[in-house]
Formats: C-alpha cells, sequence, structure tokens
C-alpha cells in the first residue's frame, strides 16, 4: 500500500475514532479518546507522511533521471543529426568540387578547340594574303613589263580608291562596271627583226606618229642595213659573219 493510501486508512479511523468518543463531564467540547489507539494513528500518520516524502524523494529522483535520460537522449540525437549535417554538407562540397572540375574540363577542352580553330583560320587566311601578295606581285611584274606600267598603277589605285569611297558613302556609281582603264589602248612595239622573213602588213603605223605608214619606213630601214651588212663583209674578208645590225631602226619605233 503506498503512502497516500495509508494516510487516507489513518485519517479515516482517526475521525471514526473522533466521532465516537464520549465527552467528558460537564463540557460539551472536550472528548475522552483512548491514548494508545490515538498514538497509534498518530504514529500511522507519521509513517505516512515520511512515506510520502520517500516517495516524493524518489519521485524528483525518477524525474531527475528521466530528465537527464531525456536530455542524453536529445543530446544524441542532436549529434547524430549534426554528424549527418556534417556528412550532407561534405557530400555537397565534394559533389560541387566534381561539378567545377567537370565544368573546367569543360571549358578547358571548349578554349582548346576555340584556339585550333583560331589557328586554322589564321593559317588560312595568313595562306590567302601570301597568295594575293604573289598574285599582286606577279601583276606589278608584269605591267612592270609594259611601258606605261605607272600610268597603269595610277590608274588602278584611282580605281581602287574610287571603290573603297563609294563602299564607305553606300552609293555605287554607273562608273562601278566601267573602270576608268577601259578606254586606255597598250602601245604596242614591233621588233623589227620579225619583218625581215616576211611581208609588213599595209597600214602599219609607227609608234607616236599617226597615219604614217610603217612598212616604208621599216623597208627603207631593212635596206640600209644589208648595205651595211655587205659592207663589213667585204672589209672583213668573212663569207659567212654576218655584219652586226645598227640599232637604228629602234630610233624609229622609241618616243
Amino acid at each position: 500500500m503506498n503512502a497516500q493510501d495509508r494516510t487516507e486508512d489513518a485519517l479515516r479511523a482517526m475521525h471514526i475514532l473522533i466521532a465516537n468518543a464520549e465527552f467528558e463531564p460537564g463540557s460539551n467540547t472536550k472528548i475522552i479518546i483512548d491514548k494508545d489507539e490515538a498514538q497509534s494513528l498518530l504514529k500511522e500518520l507519521g509513517d505516512c507522511l515520511y512515506q510520502m516524502l520517500d516517495e516524493s524523494e524518489l519521485t524528483k529522483s525518477s524525474r531527475q533521471q528521466a530528465e537527464r535520460t531525456q536530455q542524453k537522449q536529445a543530446d544524441l540525437t542532436e549529434e547524430r543529426a549534426k554528424k549527418k549535417a556534417e556528412d550532407i554538407y561534405a557530400g555537397s562540397l565534394m559533389y560541387s568540387d566534381r561539378a567545377l572540375n567537370l565544368i573546367s574540363d569543360i571549358i578547358a577542352d571548349a578554349e582548346n578547340r576555340i584556339e585550333k580553330i583560331h589557328s586554322d583560320m589564321m593559317e588560312q587566311i595568313s595562306s590567302e594574303k601570301k597568295k594575293i601578295k604573289t598574285n599582286q606581285y606577279e601583276l606589278k611584274g608584269q605591267l612592270s613589263d609594259l611601258k606605261d606600267t605607272k600610268k597603269y598603277l595610277r590608274l588602278i589605285e584611282e580605281e581602287n580608291k574610287r571603290l573603297e569611297e563609294e563602299e564607305k558613302s553606300g552609293e555605287f556609281t554607273e562608273e562601278a562596271d566601267q573602270p576608268s582603264y577601259a578606254d586606255v589602248k597598250p602601245e604596242i612595239h614591233v621588233n623589227p627583226a620579225f619583218f625581215q622573213g616576211g611581208e609588213i602588213p599595209s597600214g602599219t603605223v609607227a609608234d607616236g606618229e599617226d597615219g604614217d605608214d610603217l612598212s616604208d619606213k621599216i623597208e627603207s630601214q631593212i635596206n640600209l642595213d644589208d648595205l651595211d651588212r655587205e659592207y663589213f663583209k667585204w672589209k672583213d674578208g668573212e663569207d659567212t659573219e654576218e655584219a652586226p645590225k645598227k640599232k637604228g631602226l629602234f630610233g624609229v619605233f622609241k618616243k
């Protein structure tokens, strides 16, 4: 029986004891009870009180024990949660590191590809520039063989400037389809030795002389050369060797 039940029984017995007691003669408030029985009930109440105190201490101790147990359990749970959180955080860092490494590899690969493409493009551009320069040198070399090289170069530069100005202004004229050098007529110089073995076309005009028939001048010059040749043959006594030609024919064609 616990302290609470024993206390209730002792109080009930004391109540019955007092209720059944007789009054003291001549008094309506004082009663006569059995001393031993009253002491026994008081002792029982004292024991019940001590038992209740013990139970209270036990309850307090149990409560404290329970609190300590709960705190320990809470600490353990917190520690486990913290460990899991640290594991998750470490895993996220490792995953982020791998992802960043992968991104770095992708960027490096893309950079290498771009550099290769750029290098190939620059090589192609350099090759094309070399081809263009070679073609320009060939054209200039061919133009340098002509008498009017400077004039052609000047016309080409003027045409390039005109095209550049039209490209900047965005306006194109009809002259774009008709180069400024379209009406230029090149002068052709003919080696007179070419006409020694064949007929001279009639109407051939000498350089710089409009309307003069070139055939008469070439024929007269060739006759003079033949006379000179015969003279030197006779003088040197060489029957088979031809005398050197005079350069008088070039004076006819030179300006």
